[in-house]
């Protein structure tokens, strides 16, 4: 909360006017350059040569460039292991040439499966170029391919970018901490202890289940009403 001030010429202060600030994150983004050469970054198969192309991703710093090849068996992948699930939409960035492709075949990964997209590569070289919105599940590695065109034209492989833009939920855990005694004797009182935890929130219900049967929605319940035979338990928790 800020307040701003006046003072006239007598020394008397106004009454102080007021406005809120609010602060917030930046988007959370992953940028994958080709000059990543990690095992969890980057690979590629077949020939990419270095570009002279002008705007390559970064041109401040003299260790980025860009790489081309053509002939149709080059593949170049960028990885993506999500810190967070969500929808991300996914971004790609090329350098200027002359011979471009103006369709680029990309291959996005993402927890639906995969989506082909082609982009110009002759337009809006040294900026980046969305492919779309797609969810990713965090923890889960995904990829961006490029594979060069069968023609005489070339295709660049520069740096692809994911930038969270609708966070998504986390499911919760569940932990079944204790069946007690077990086994146990028909008749017996059998305590059940479960708990459960949520990285992105917190965990409001519980449900102890054998088939469709609800045995309880407590984390913790006893029983003596068992019948003699194993029974398969089911513990879960909702956020």
């Amino acid at each position: 909360t800020l307040t701003f001030e006046v003072q006239d010429d007598d020394g008397d202060w106004s009454a102080p006017a007021i406005q809120l600030l609010t602060i917030i994150e930046p988007p959370l983004e992953i940028i994958r350059d080709n000059s990543d050469t990690g095992p969890t970054e980057t690979s590629r198969t077949g020939e990419w040569e270095v570009s002279g192309g002008a705007n390559p991703f970064d041109p401040d710093d003299p260790d980025r460039n860009s790489l081309w090849a053509r002939g149709g068996n080059d593949e170049f992948f960028w990885y993506f292991t999500a810190p967070q699930t969500g929808d991300y939409e996914v971004w790609e960035w090329h350098s200027q040439w002359t011979s471009r492709t103006s369709a680029a075949p990309f291959e996005i990964s993402h927890a639906d499966g995969t989506t082909d997209y082609p982009v110009n590569q002759q337009m809006n070289a040294g900026d980046w170029n969305s492919m779309g919105i797609f969810p990713f599940v965090a923890g889960e590695t995904y990829y961006v391919k490029v594979t060069s065109v069968n023609d005489s034209s070339s295709t660049c492989a520069d740096a692809v970018k994911w930038s969270l833009v609708a966070p998504g939920n986390d499911p919760p855990t569940a932990t079944i901490d204790s069946i007690a005694p077990n086994p146990a004797t028909e008749g017996d009182t059998v305590i059940f202890a479960g708990s459960g935890s949520d990285t992105d929130g917190t965990v409001v219900s519980y449900r102890w289940s054998e088939g469709t049967d609800v045995l309880s929605t407590s984390a913790s319940f006893f029983t003596n009403s068992l019948a003699i035979g194993t029974h398969t338990i089911s513990f879960e928790v909702q956020d």
